[in-house]
This record gives structure tokens, sequence and C-alpha cells, in this order.
């Protein structure tokens, strides 16, 4: 969760009609958490995978950073997403695939 003024940033893992594992997604608020924009599909999860995000908001710019371990295969997928509009749009960044969890990275 991230906060900045009036504006409220949530990032979760839910089902998904379109995807059969779910999507990381995003919710914001502009009034204090009162009302809350429908949740938006950041990207999809795969069967067996454990998710984690962090989410920073420093004024218009809000970023999400996700790390998926695909359990018992030992790598990771890591995302960055960045929103320039308070959240209102934003899109993935980049992406780093299958990084070995020793630290090693397959250079892209």
């Amino acid at each position: 969760m991230g906060v900045n003024g009036n504006t409220i940033q949530v990032v979760f893992r839910a089902e998904s009609e379109t995807w059969p594992y779910g999507f990381l997604y995003n919710k914001r608020s502009t009034d204090n958490g009162v009302t809350w924009s429908a949740a938006k599909p950041l990207v999809p999860v795969s069967y067996n995978v454990r998710t984690s995000c962090s989410l920073a908001v420093s004024g218009k710019y809000v970023h999400v950073a996700c790390v998926s371990d695909i359990l018992h295969l030992n790598h990771l997928d890591m995302y960055y997403l960045r929103s320039t509009d308070y959240g209102a749009t934003g899109k993935l960044r980049f992406r780093w695939p299958a990084l070995a969890t020793s630290g090693q990275s397959d250079g892209r």
C-alpha cells in the first residue's frame, strides 16, 4: 500500500476470469479510502507461484516492484511497473525473467 495526500494505492493478487491463475491488481482511492477504483490488472501470475510486491508513491509517480518465486523450480521473475499520473494509468516498464536465486542474471 502507498499513500500520497488523499490518494491510497494498493496492489494485490486475485483470481481472474481471463487467466486461470490470477493477476496482480492495482486499486486506488482518491478520497482517503471512501471509494475505490475498479481493480486494474497489472501482470498475470502462474500456478504454484509466491508473489511479493512493494509499492511506493511519490507525487504523481507510482512505482510497483514484484518478485514471483516459482516454487520448487529455484528461480525468480521480477517486474517493475510505473505510472506517471497518480496510478490512473501505467504499464510494465521491464521484466527480468527466470533469474537464478543464487543471484546470477541471464543478462536480459
